[in-house]
């Protein structure tokens, strides 16, 4: 069958009214199904940050934020700082904790109390073996 011949079937089938209107709600309940915009996805994610703030739940609020901003290309610029975190365990002698330590107290980042046993009160948290 030639693309010709294919394309009169069609024609003559759509001319039908019942085919005809059956092609036509066929098309409006695609529309209907794809209809997903920037304002409705802007919508889906306003509803899902209000819900959010009203049952305290501030985390899932900032995401449905960023999801705007995303969606927005708010997420894109020369503003934007990309951080990645990993997490490193690193074992240490007693010695050399206790060298860090007392550099993190000496710049004062850390208060210098100690335990009955006189020892630094960090020490005891960090089980000094």
């Amino acid at each position: 069958m030639t693309n010709k011949t294919r394309n009169e079937a069609a024609s003559r089938l759509l001319a039908n009214s019942k085919v005809g209107a059956r092609v036509a709600e066929l098309q409006a309940h695609h529309l209907r199904r794809h209809d997903v915009t920037v304002d409705s996805l802007t919508e889906e994610f306003e509803d899902a940050r209000d819900l959010a703030m009203s049952i305290n739940q501030p985390s899932a609020a900032i995401s449905a934020t960023s999801g705007k901003a995303r969606l927005h290309g708010h997420d894109k610029g020369t503003g934007n700082v990309n951080i990645s975190v990993q997490q490193n365990t690193v074992k240490l002698s007693r010695l050399e904790l206790a060298r860090r330590m007392a550099h993190i107290i000496d710049a004062g980042v850390m208060e210098k109390e100690e335990t009955s046993a006189g020892c630094p009160l960090w020490w005891s948290t960090v089980g000094a073996n």
